[in-house]
């Protein structure tokens, strides 16, 4: 940590409010780093480590130019997890928007598009494939068997079933009652 905080042992010795962003985030990434267990890759070990670093850095003081590095690592990497975690809890309402996972998050659904649209997807076809993914998962389970369709995907967040099938053939190139009756499957 001495590369990006001048006076670690100062710093350390300061107490931080529980309301920071930075220690909301650190918390909130390190929570996360530890249920990827040990079965992650090198690679993804060695970028989570980097963004601990970076969100420690940021809560304890860095300055200039390392905070500058550490905010576009850390803070973007944690505030993504933090965006997609809240999709995932939000996935199954059909009024899931940018506005909706913004707010718990405290930070505007403009910057909520441009960190997933930094990483190649926009905010609509990010929950589309999600949705898509549970309604395909609903589908094979065998437990859910009795269920309709439609009520799979309400359930998923669909709110126009002419749209799901319209997105679910174009997404797997085939119906979902194709993928209920075991139907083999191409991803288009």
């Amino acid at each position: 940590m001495a590369p990006y905080v001048s006076d670690i042992g100062s710093s350390l010795m300061r107490t931080f409010s529980p309301d920071s962003d930075a220690l909301r985030l650190l918390a909130g990434y390190a929570s996360g780093a530890l249920a990827l267990g040990e079965t992650s890759s090198m690679e993804l070990q060695a970028t989570v480590a980097q963004h601990l670093r970076d969100l420690l850095a940021i809560l304890l003081g860095t300055q200039g130019d390392a905070r500058e590095l550490s905010v576009n690592r850390g803070v973007r990497a944690a505030r993504l997890r933090a965006i997609k975690g809240q999709v995932i809890a939000q996935l199954g309402h059909g009024e899931l928007s940018a506005e909706s996972v913004a707010i718990p998050l405290r930070i505007t659904a403009n910057y909520v598009r441009k960190l997933l649209h930094a990483e190649g997807i926009s905010f609509s076809d990010y929950v589309l494939g999600l949705r898509l993914e549970r309604t395909f998962a609903m589908l094979r389970d065998r437990r859910l068997a009795d269920r309709a369709i439609s009520w799979i995907a309400f359930d998923a967040g669909f709110n126009d079933i002419s749209y799901f099938n319209r997105s679910f053939r174009k997404r797997y190139g085939m119906t979902p009652g194709d993928v209920r009756h075991g139907v083999p499957h191409t991803l288009a």
